[in-house]
C-alpha cells in the first residue's frame, strides 16, 4: 500500500481504542456519546496525532500513523506502533532493542493524558472539541491545549536525546507584525529574535501569519507550524499554504536556516558574485496545506553564509525544478541594471514569496539561574513583606515517576535552591525569621513508576536544597485532605457552583469553569488534578499539624509515611510489583462516596489546616505555599486557586512559572 495515500479515518473499533487510550474518556462518558460526536473527536485526535509525528519525523510520520490506523488491528499492537512513531519515527518492530523499552513504556501517551486531565479537557458529553485555554499570551482565542502539549513534549524529547538542536526562546518576545503583501498571499519578516522569514497564500495570508507569529514567538518553529495547521483544521476555514524560515546562529557562530513547510513550496539560496547572483542551492518541500484533513510537512536545514540570501516560494515547487534560473535571476533591466526583485517576481509570477536576508543573528544563549536574580528577589522582598517572618512550603524541580530528570527538571530545582538562598539573605537584613521547608511532589498516580526516589533527593542535596518531605501523589496523607475539600464541595453545592455527574465521574461547573472533582465515583474514586492539588497545597501549608490528625484518624504512624512509601518503590524495580504496595499504602485511607455524603461537617485535615494558618498569623507569621513550576502548569494553577475560592477554602499559594525553552519568569496572578 502507498502510505502517502492511506486515509486517516479509522473504522469504530479503533476510533474507540484511540479514545480510550489517547484522551482522558473513561467508558461510561463513551458511551454517552452521539456518533457524529465521536467523529469529530477522532478527527480532532488523528490530526493531533499526524502533527505530533511530522514534528518527529517530516514528510512521513502522520503517513505511518494514518496506515497502523488502517491497518492494524485494534489492539495493544496498534497502540504500541503509534507510541513507537511518536517517540521515533518508526513503527516498533524496526526499533533497537534499547528503542522497543523506551516505546513500550508509552511515556509521550502517559504524559498527555494526565496533562488533559489536569487541563480539563474530557468535554466530550457536550460534542465541544476538547479544547482548553493555556497560556493567555498564545491562546488568545482559548484553543489548542491538547494539541500544544502533545506537540512540545515529542519536540522536547528529540531535544533530549540529541535528534534536534536546542532552540531556546525569550518569553519578553512581542510580535512585530511585519507582514506585507506578497503576490497572492503575504510575507511575514521578523527583525528581532526569534529571527524569522515566512510567506503564506490565499485571501486570509495575512491573518493566517499573524497567528504562526504569535506561536512562533513562544515555541519552536516546527510546533508553531504545527499549531497552526491544527488551528486551521479546527476552525474549518479551509486549507492554506504556509512555509516557514528560522534563522539561528548557534554558540561556534555557524548560521543555519530551518525551514518547515505546510503546502507545496520552493527554497533556493543566492550568493553575490559581482554583480550577479549565484544560485548556490535549491530544492523542493513537499508538504499538505495547513487545516487539511491529510498532514505532511516539507523540511530542509540549511547553513547560511553571511552574504547568502534565502528565497522561500509557494510556487508549486516550480523553482526548485525550473531550469536557467540563474539566467533569469541575473537578466538586466532596460537601464542595463540587475533587479533581482523584479526578476523574481517575473520568474514567479503571482506566487508568493519572500526573500530572507539574514543580517547580524546573534546566538541565544541557554539561559541560566543568574538570568532571573532580580525576578527571584523581587519575589523574595514580597514574601517577606509586611510580617515578622514566613513559613515557606517549596516544592520545585517537579517529575512524573515514568519519566527521567531532565533540563525542565535541573532548572526549577536550580532556581527553587537560588531563591531560599537569596530568601534566607533578605530575611536576615531585615532581621526577621524564614524558616523553608522543602516538599517535593512526584506524580505517581497516573503513571507507569519506574523513579529512583532517593536518586531523586541526591539532586536536591547536591544543590544545598536538602528534601523535608517527598510527596508522592499516591500518598494517601494529600489524598484524605483532598477528601475534606470533597466534603466542603457537597456541602455548599449550589452557593456559586454545581456539581454535576457525568459517566460515573463528578464534576464541578461554574460559568465557564468546568472540573473532574473525582474519576469513577462509586468505585476507585480517584481524585482529580484540581481537587488534588488543592488538598496537597493544604497539606504542605501544615503538613505537621494534618500528619498529627491522620495517625490520630487511622492509628497508624504517619510522621515517615513519605520517606517509608519511596524505600519501600526504590527496593522494588518492577513497575507491576510498584503499583501493589502503593495499593497497599492507599488502604490506609479508605474513604468512599457513600461515607463522604455521610460525613460532611467532618473534615479534620481542613479544620487543621485552617487552625494552622490562623495561629501563624496572629503571631504575625506569613504561611506561604511556593511551587516554582514549568510554564505549561498555569492553566491548572489558576484552576485550583478559582476552585478553592468557590469553596471558601483560602490557599497561601503562589507560583513561579518558568518555561524549559526559554528566559524569563512569571508569577501567578
Amino acid at each position: 500500500m502507498n502510505s502517502r495515500t492511506v486515509s486517516a479515518v479509522p473504522d469504530e473499533s479503533v476510533k474507540t481504542l484511540l479514545l480510550e487510550h489517547f484522551t482522558p474518556v473513561d467508558a461510561g462518558v463513551h458511551r454517552d456519546l452521539a456518533v457524529e460526536t465521536t467523529r469529530r473527536h477522532v478527527g480532532d485526535l488523528m490530526k493531533r496525532l499526524s502533527t505530533a509525528a511530522e514534528i518527529t519525523r517530516p514528510g512521513e510520520g502522520a503517513a505511518l500513523i494514518a496506515r497502523i490506523c488502517s491497518e492494524l488491528a485494534p489492539d495493544e499492537g496498534l497502540l504500541r506502533d503509534v507510541d513507537a512513531v511518536l517517540e521515533f519515527g518508526r513503527p516498533y518492530g524496526l526499533l533497537t532493542a534499547e528503542e522497543k523499552a523506551k516505546a513500550t513504556r508509552a511515556e509521550i501517551r502517559q504524559e498527555v493524558l494526565h496533562f488533559d486531565r489536569i487541563m480539563d479537557l474530557d468535554h466530550l458529553d457536550q460534542g465541544a472539541r476538547p479544547l482548553k485555554h493555556r497560556r493567555d499570551f498564545v491562546h488568545d482565542d482559548g484553543a489548542l491545549g491538547a494539541a500544544e502539549r502533545i506537540l512540545v513534549l515529542v519536540h522536547e524529547r528529540l531535544v533530549l536525546r540529541g535528534a534536534r538542536p536546542a532552540r531556546w526562546q525569550d518569553v519578553s518576545s512581542v510580535v512585530q507584525q511585519l507582514v506585507g503583501e506578497a503576490g497572492d498571499g503575504a510575507r511575514l519578516e521578523r527583525t528581532r529574535y526569534p529571527f524569522l522569514g515566512a510567506v503564506a497564500a490565499g485571501p486570509g495570508a495575512r491573518d493566517l501569519l499573524g497567528v504562526f507569529e504569535r506561536y512562533a514567538i513562544r515555541h519552536p518553529l516546527p510546533v508553531a507550524i504545527g499549531l497552526t495547521d491544527y488551528l486551521l483544521h479546527n476552525s474549518q476555514t479551509g486549507p492554506q499554504s504556509l512555509v516557514a524560515a528560522g534563522l539561528q546562529t548557534d554558540t561556534a557562530g555557524t548560521r543555519t536556516a530551518e525551514i518547515w513547510a505546510a503546502g507545496r513550496a520552493s527554497w533556493m539560496v543566492l550568493a553575490r558574485d559581482g554583480f550577479r547572483q549565484r544560485v548556490v542551492g535549491r530544492g523542493l518541500l513537499e508538504g499538505a496545506r495547513a487545516g487539511s484533513e491529510t498532514t505532511r510537512y516539507g523540511h530542509a536545514m540549511l547553513a547560511l553564509e553571511d552574504d547568502q540570501w534565502l528565497v522561500l516560494a509557494l510556487d508549486g515547487g516550480e523553482l526548485a525544478r525550473a531550469g536557467h534560473v540563474e539566467d533569469e535571476l541575473n537578466r538586466p533591466g532596460r537601464s542595463g541594471r540587475i533587479d533581482l526583485a523584479v526578476n523574481l517576481g517575473r520568474l514567479l509570477g503571482r506566487a508568493p514569496y519572500t526573500l530572507v536576508k539574514p543580517g547580524p543573528v546573534p546566538a541565544m544563549a541557554a539561559p541560566t539561574v543568574a538570568d532571573s536574580e532580580e525576578d527571584l528577589q523581587a519575589v523574595c522582598r514580597d514574601l517577606l513583606a509586611g510580617s515578622r517572618g514566613v513559613e515557606l512550603s517549596l516544592e520545585c524541580g517537579h517529575v512524573h515517576a515514568d519519566r527521567e530528570v531532565g533540563p525542565a527538571q535541573i532548572r526549577g530545582l536550580e532556581l527553587g535552591a537560588r531563591l531560599v538562598d537569596i530568601l534566607r539573605q533578605e530575611a536576615d537584613r531585615q532581621g526577621v525569621s524564614a524558616a523553608v521547608d522543602v516538599t517535593p511532589m512526584v506524580d505517581d498516580d497516573h503513571v507507569l513508576n519506574r523513579f529512583r526516589f532517593a536518586d531523586y533527593e541526591g539532586l536536591f542535596d547536591s544543590r544545598g536544597l536538602a528534601v523535608d518531605d517527598l510527596i508522592l501523589e499516591s500518598s494517601p496523607l494529600p489524598r484524605a485532605v483532598a477528601h475534606d475539600v470533597l466534603r466542603r464541595a457537597v456541602s455548599r453545592d449550589g452557593q456559586g457552583y454545581r456539581l454535576h455527574r457525568i459517566g460515573g465521574n463528578l464534576y464541578l461547573e461554574s460559568g465557564d469553569l468546568r472540573v473532574e472533582m473525582v474519576e469513577d465515583l462509586e468505585g476507585e474514586m480517584r481524585n482529580g488534578c484540581v481537587m488534588f492539588e488543592i488538598g496537597l497545597i493544604a497539606y504542605r501549608a501544615a503538613r505537621r499539624r494534618i500528619t498529627a490528625a491522620f495517625t490520630e484518624l487511622t492509628g497508624r504512624d504517619a510522621e515517615k509515611l513519605h520517606r517509608d512509601m519511596a524505600r519501600a518503590y526504590d527496593g522494588q524495580s518492577d513497575p507491576a510489583q510498584r503499583a501493589s504496595l502503593r495499593r497497599e499504602f492507599e488502604r490506609l485511607y479508605i474513604d468512599g462516596w457513600d461515607e463522604v455524603t455521610a460525613t460532611l461537617e467532618h473534615t479534620p485535615f481542613l479544620d487543621a489546616f485552617t487552625e494552622t494558618i490562623a495561629e501563624r498569623e496572629r503571631m504575625g507569621r506569613r504561611t506561604v505555599v511556593l511551587n516554582v513550576i514549568e510554564d505549561y502548569y498555569r492553566p491548572q494553577q489558576e484552576k485550583v486557586d478559582r476552585v478553592a475560592r468557590l469553596l471558601g477554602i483560602r490557599l497561601p499559594m503562589q507560583a513561579l512559572f518558568f518555561s524549559p525553552h526559554g528566559h524569563g519568569l512569571v508569577r501567578l496572578g
